[in-house]
Order: C-alpha cells, then structure tokens, then sequence
C-alpha cells in the first residue's frame, strides 16, 4: 500500500474506532452518533441555520439531517424558528434544554479524550494534526 493510501486507511479506522469508544460511553445518555453529531453541529453555530444551510457546511445531506432530527429522542432539544428568509424553510438551534443535554455529552467526550491523552505524546499529536489538516485542505483543493 503507498503511503497516502495507507494514511487514508489508517484515518478511516481511527474514525471508526473513536465512533465506537463515544458510543459506548454515550449510552447511558441514550444518545447514538447521528444525534451526537447533529446536536454538534447545531452547538458549533452561533445564529440558527436552516436545515439546507447545515447539510451544505456539514457535507451531508439535506436528508441525513432531517432524519437525524427526527430520531432524536427528545426533540425539544432543537428549537425550529421561521426563516425571515424563505416562509417555507425553518432555522434551526439548540434549545436550552438542548444546550444543557450537550454539556452533559462534552462532559463524556472530556472523559475519553482525558484517557486518551494520558496514551498519547502531545507533540505527535500536533504534528499528526497539522498533516491531517494538509491533507484535507488538498483534498478540499481537488473539488
């Protein structure tokens, strides 16, 4: 296998693997990875976003984040709002609620990556990250 190839590889198992060791650690909070990462995205935005707005910053579907939403198992987690913009369209944001339900999974996720970071060396850490980030930003360059 070339180096790039290997590299990919190597990213897409540790990918994975982390979706799998955040699984297991949210299931007391009931919480699977579609949700995680939907409540993510909302918590990462500082205005409310329109559903198609989040789907095209996220680089997934319109769908997956529809369906996303309609899995969550408390849905006053997401406020819906009118879209001044367009009478058919909703923005979407954490509600209180919301914002208090994902300070309990950050709460989890600081538990695992403080368990990580005690098997790993922060300097190869940055310097993986900062080769991760080139090899994004080559691939993005390719679109």
């Amino acid at each position: 296998m070339d180096p790039i190839e290997e590299f990919l590889w190597e990213n897409r198992r540790v990918f994975r693997a982390a979706g799998a060791v955040a699984d297991e650690a949210l299931k007391p909070l009931r919480l699977d990875a579609a949700g995680r990462a939907l409540l993510e995205f909302l918590a990462r935005e500082e205005e409310p976003i329109t559903l198609s707005e989040l789907a095209r910053k996220r680089a997934v579907s319109r769908q997956h984040i529809h369906q996303s939403l309609a899995r969550l198992r408390n849905p006053d987690w997401v406020e819906r709002l009118p879209d001044p913009a367009d009478a058919r369209s909703v923005r979407l944001r954490l509600s209180a609620e919301g914002k208090r339900f994902w300070a309990q999974v950050r709460a989890v996720d600081r538990q695992i990556l403080q368990r990580l970071a005690r098997r790993l060396n922060s300097d190869e850490l940055a310097r993986a990250t900062a080769t991760v980030r080139r090899v994004r930003e080559a691939l993005d360059a390719m679109r």
